[in-house]
């Protein structure tokens, strides 16, 4: 996960405070924390750094103000969960929207845009199609408690999906299944590939992110169960709200089942 960084009038270069947070930032990269991880007590970190609890307590307080850590009581200060855990396994294909809901969230999304387009070379070898060939564009908001996590498109063979249009998807409690009960589509297996990198300007906005800023970037091929590509997805992942988890049993059978979770729009 991203370490957090904080910036205030308060931190003079070379300050106590600055140090402190500076401290912070390298103790959690060095011991590889990570979400839902402890930080330690104001104790043990004025004794590890030589600084004043007085100014550790101050660095965890504004830390824990931004919303960069968490205090759960008399527990202690934590880095916080992520709003979304996206599970990553061939075996598995869930709707985005059920892993929400099972987390106990409100699952949403904005349709952006839903358009007819022809493959590029990249989409057509993802896709086992000839280049130029024609396919479904679909761009989406997720949203989990009405607050954006990832920003979605979605390519589909327009010989799978014929008739789609774009008041389908508005009406649809969940993409894929709009695609099972209409088309017969199955999901089984997928390929995955997640890195960090910069979104795009349109994807940051979306996201509420800065020019620039890094983000979790998933490129995705699902399979149905015949072998054959049924979507390739490429997913712009905000880097606070998401983590990815491999998941440890990865050959049972597939699960793929749509559970309406109060009833969110796609």
């Amino acid at each position: 996960m991203p370490i957090p960084t904080f910036t205030s009038q308060d931190q003079r270069p070379g300050s106590a405070l600055a140090r402190a947070h500076l401290l912070l930032r390298n103790l959690m990269l060095e011991t590889g924390m990570s979400h839902g991880d402890r930080i330690p007590s104001e104790r043990e970190l004025s004794e590890r750094f030589g600084i004043s609890r007085m100014t550790v307590r101050k660095a965890l307080n504004q830390l824990v103000d931004a919303g960069l850590l968490e205090r759960r009581g008399t527990a202690g200060t934590f880095l916080p969960e992520p709003a979304v855990v996206r599970p990553l396994s061939k075996r598995v294909s869930t709707a985005i929207s059920e892993v929400v809901g099972q987390a106990g969230h409100k699952p949403g999304a904005r349709l952006l845009f839903f358009e007819q387009a022809q493959a590029d070379a990249n989409i057509a070898r993802r896709l086992h199609l000839d280049e130029g060939a024609p396919v479904i564009v679909i761009k989406r908001l997720r949203l989990s408690d009405a607050v954006p996590f990832c920003v979605e498109t979605s390519y589909l063979p327009q010989y799978r999906v014929p008739g789609l249009v774009a008041a389908d998807v508005f009406a649809a409690p969940s993409l894929y299944a709009l695609l099972r009960e209409r088309f017969g589509m199955t999901f089984a297996t997928s390929d995955f590939h997640v890195s960090v990198a910069s979104a795009p300007d349109i994807e940051a906005e979306l996201l509420g992110l800065a020019p620039g800023a890094g983000a979790l970037a998933m490129r995705s091929t699902v399979y149905d169960r015949d072998g054959l590509p049924a979507e390739f997805l490429i997913s712009w992942n905000h880097p606070d709200r998401v983590a990815f988890e491999s998941l440890r049993d990865d050959t049972g059978p597939v699960k793929s089942v749509y559970t309406d979770w109060a009833s969110p729009t796609l």
